[in-house]
């Protein structure tokens, strides 16, 4: 496994590429997927910071922290608006950012209904109960 970057790297990775995720949102979702290593490679095949899948992103070196965040935050915008049917996020909305976070975890066609949290996998939503502990406590790049 190689080095995990610090995290005044990963804030600014997140502020000029998560496409308007919030930059502590971004950095959970890291930490919990990777531990900040960009070049990590889990045993389902997924690579780099965001534990992106390469059969989604051929041609990519996803081990780049750039391109993987970018399209890491696309994807979780992507999911966000899926499951639950809007354009445009609103990331103080806890409970829609849940939905997109199992959604990412588990893909957005395994987590029915979004809506009802009690029907989730106990992983998806410990998953979620991390990153959201992560988000609103740790403050990674505030200050």
């Amino acid at each position: 496994m190689g080095k995990s970057l610090s995290f005044s790297k990963l804030c600014d990775l997140a502020n000029n590429f998560g496409q308007g995720v919030p930059a502590n949102l971004v950095v959970a979702v890291i930490m919990e997927e990777s531990g900040g290593q960009p070049d990590v490679v889990s045993e389902d095949g997924a690579v780099g910071l965001m534990q992106l899948l390469k059969r989604y992103h051929k041609g990519v070196d996803l081990t780049n922290p750039e391109k993987n965040v970018q399209l890491g935050c696309k994807t979780l915008i992507s999911f966000y608006n899926f499951v639950n049917h809007t354009s445009e996020p609103d990331w103080a909305n806890l409970e829609f950012v849940r939905r997109s976070l199992a959604a990412y975890v588990a893909g957005p066609g395994n987590v029915e209904p979004f809506s009802d949290e009690s029907r989730w996998d106990a992983e998806v939503k410990q998953y979620c109960d991390n990153i959201e502990n992560m988000w609103q406590k740790r403050r990674f790049c505030d200050g």
